[in-house]
């Protein structure tokens, strides 16, 4: 109706079109069968879909960590094996403190484009980078400071370096109340 109206007015018409005179009525004819009630249909019963995140596939995945403290306090804080598990549901937390350390000691020297980081609310506001080709000697690729509290994605280019193990060296948290906190 609205868009009749405006297609009228837009036309330049000022009068209304007058109605079309309605169809004469016939009587209903008498039917030999009895017609059936028509039924509305049921609506489908409501199902809950439950949507899982998916799993990250990545080098990591078995890898071994070691992190200087672990907090298990509060419900969700998980183990270490959190990091590395390529489940965005499970995370792992550091003590309440700062500074906290990560490293990550793959199965063998893999060839990798990046670093992906999952922060949960207990963020890195500063943190550092280190990558080993042998799991002795250290070079820092990244000295990160974010005022961005979590949760958020921290990408770091590794630009196809052959990496044995990483390192995290986490130095100041952007909610003091809490430690750190990577899925």
């Amino acid at each position: 109706l609205s868009l009749l109206v405006s297609s009228l007015l837009i036309a330049g018409c000022t009068t209304p079109p007058k109605p079309a005179p309605e169809p004469a009525t016939r009587a209903p004819e008498k039917s030999a069968k009895p017609v059936a009630a028509k039924r509305t249909p049921k609506a489908p019963p409501k199902v809950k879909i439950e949507v899982k995140p998916q799993p990250i596939a990545h080098a990591g995945i078995g890898a071994a960590v070691t992190v200087s403290a672990t907090q298990r306090q509060h419900p969700g804080e998980g183990a270490p094996e959190a990091l590395v598990d390529g489940d965005l549901s499970t995370r792992w937390s550091s003590a309440y403190a700062e500074p906290q350390k990560i490293e990550v000691k793959l199965p063998k020297a893999r060839t990798l484009s990046e670093l992906r980081l999952f922060w949960e609310t207990a963020a890195a506001k500063s943190y550092t980078v280190s990558i080993s080709a042998d799991g002795q000697t250290w070079a820092e690729v990244k000295s990160m400071t974010s005022d961005a509290p979590g949760p958020r994605e921290d990408k770091i280019a590794l630009s196809g370096a052959t990496v044995l193990a990483v390192r995290l060296d986490l130095l100041q948290r952007t909610q003091p109340k809490w430690g750190f906190s990577l899925f």
